[in-house]
């Protein structure tokens, strides 16, 4: 693992630990666990070491630390704030609250087993815990809750504390309101302050089988200065992951989704073996800026006219492979950091060249590693560990403006390497429409809170072609067994050859409606028949309904 940069995280963290009131909460309801600090970081662990860890309990991880900074002028003068692997915040704000609440609705009836497991608790300690939090929810401070009379006004006792519809909210404030020197062991970017407050919502879904590896963060920045605007402001995502081995990674990013991902280099890994992982960071709200009279952005969960969300306006990768791309941990300039979150060369602020098509990019790494084609990670350099930053901007906050960015950390495993870059985008894909259908169109069972699909649908594989593994997502309707006195019902998925033989049976078992995603790989036949190059069939049938649909093998 990570033996350079966890020599220097253990240093530093040390400086970091010695916060006054600093502590740490752990997000961890479905098949995800990582660590939430009051002081803006996350996902490293108390001892200095990746904290975020997939599956739960398996001693496998994915993330070592990430974060979120920003940088603008105030004055003419270039600040720097957030956090990356040290943080220039403190926990809080002006009115103090240092605690990271952390609620779930069902905390009351709910079985603890996986919590208790998972941070060596009581089920009485964690149970209080819950309680306390949940009749402290601090919405007059910003935290978010599920309105369920839709005033706008939040009625204790009736509306829920916590993201709406989510099984586990945390909450917290920060804010680097002082920075009283620029010693590098306590402020990471060597700047004045920004007098930015930063509200970060973290929140998870178990209810859901696509989510159990996705874990929601908002990042919620409030210029708190009375006077002095902070212009030209770009903000990045900074996040280092380590899927297992932290030495033999690659790293891409999908400029259509705003999808920044670490991918094995190679078919095994020392730490995972053969079940092979991938790590993306999805953007899903990016900061908002004036638009045209046709144009909508997003903002607090409605369509704002005339704005438009500025989404990923660059994306770049850091290792120390590479001179050229090294981390900038050890570059005591705010200038250095500014220019990494404008996408460009952080010592002298130039453009990169694609060096496919020979053209200025500030989209490194923007090829398809799964079809080998444009700019993908190992034409400038072999594998090694690899960390990157997702960026947008620029955008000016005034005197008590606000803009929100939110993200998803998706992580995926499957039997090969560019099979679990597939299945990442899909699911990214699919992240995004829960997200958006989460604000506008979603139909939902409010009493549960669990969404009841309405439709049956059986979707494209993807990718396809494909070689050696594709995946199948599936919709199972609420209503195809109403006769039945419910409505479970009993799904088969097969693929069958031209021929009409069947090949294999993916799914046979009774499912409850939701959505549903299956695994082909063509290799994992090769014992028992070989598979040639050419159209197959996978046939969906749930009830009475079947659907069929072609997909492409090509070796």
């Amino acid at each position: 693992m990570k033996f350079r940069i966890l020599i220097f995280a253990a240093a530093i963290f040390a400086t970091a630990s010695q916060l006054v009131g600093q502590s740490f909460a752990k997000v961890n309801i479905n098949n995800v666990s990582t660590f939430v600090w009051n002081d803006g970081r996350m996902d490293i662990s108390p001892k200095g070491n990746a904290g975020f860890e997939y599956w739960k309990g398996t001693k496998r991880f994915s993330v070592f630390a990430s974060g979120v900074y920003w940088g603008g002028y105030i004055d003419n003068e270039l600040r720097i704030g957030g956090t990356k692997y040290r943080t220039s915040l403190k926990p809080g704000n002006e009115f103090g609250d240092t605690i990271i609440y952390k609620v779930r609705p069902d905390y009351k009836t709910a079985s603890l087993s996986g919590e208790i497991n998972d941070e060596g608790k009581s089920e009485e300690e964690i149970r209080a815990r819950y309680e306390k939090d949940y009749n402290d929810w601090p919405v007059k401070l910003g935290a978010p809750f599920f309105d369920v009379d839709q005033n706008g006004l939040f009625r204790k006792g009736k509306d829920i504390p916590g993201f709406p519809n989510a099984d586990q909210t945390l909450w917290q404030v920060c804010n680097d309101f002082e920075v009283n020197d620029y010693n590098i062991s306590s402020n990471p970017f060597y700047s004045k302050q920004t007098n930015v407050e930063l509200q970060i919502t973290t929140w998870a879904y178990s209810k859901y089988e696509l989510l159990k590896g996705v874990v929601f963060k908002s990042y919620k920045l409030i210029n708190k200065s009375k006077t002095q605007t902070i212009k030209d402001v770009y903000l990045g995502i900074f996040t280092d992951p380590d899927l297992g081995d932290g030495g033999d990674d690659f790293a891409g990013c999908d400029t259509t989704l705003g999808l920044g991902y670490i991918y094995n280099s190679r078919d095994n890994d020392s730490f995972w073996q053969q079940n092979l992982g991938a790590y993306g960071c999805l953007l899903l709200q990016s900061p908002i800026v004036n638009g045209s009279t046709e144009e909508c952005a997003i903002k607090n969960g409605q369509k704002v006219l005339g704005n438009k969300n500025l989404g990923m306006t660059s994306f770049t990768y850091l290792t120390f492979e590479s001179c050229e791309f090294c981390p900038i941990e050890y570059s005591y300039q705010p200038k250095f950091f500014y220019n990494t979150l404008q996408g460009l060369s952080y010592l002298d602020g130039r453009t990169y060249a694609d060096p496919v098509t020979r053209k200025p990019t500030k989209f490194l790494l923007s090829g398809n590693p799964v079809a080998k084609t444009g700019f993908i990670d190992g034409i400038l350099g072999p594998a090694y560990d690899r960390n990157f930053l997702m960026n947008s901007g620029p955008f000016n906050m005034a005197p008590g403006d606000t803009q929100e960015v939110i993200i998803a950390q998706i992580v995926t495993s499957s039997t090969s390497r560019l099979g679990s870059v597939s299945y990442l985008k899909y699911l990214a894909k699919y992240v995004k429409d829960f997200y958006m259908n989460g604000i506008f169109a979603k139909t939902t069972d409010i009493e549960s809170g669990t969404e009841l699909p309405t439709h049956f649908s059986l979707e494209q594989n993807y990718p396809n072609p494909f070689n050696p593994e594709t995946t199948i997502s599936y919709t199972i309707s609420a209503s195809l067994n109403p006769s039945k006195g419910g409505t479970s019902v009993h799904v088969t998925l097969k693929v069958y050859d031209v021929l009409g033989r069947e090949v294999t049976t993916l799914v046979d078992e009774i499912k409850q409606p939701g959505k549903y995603v299956a695994t082909f790989n063509s290799r994992h036949l090769e014992r028992s028949r070989k598979m040639s190059s050419g159209v197959y069939f996978y046939i969906l049938q749930a009830g009475e309904y079947i659907s069929t649909k072609k997909m492409v093998l090509l070796k």
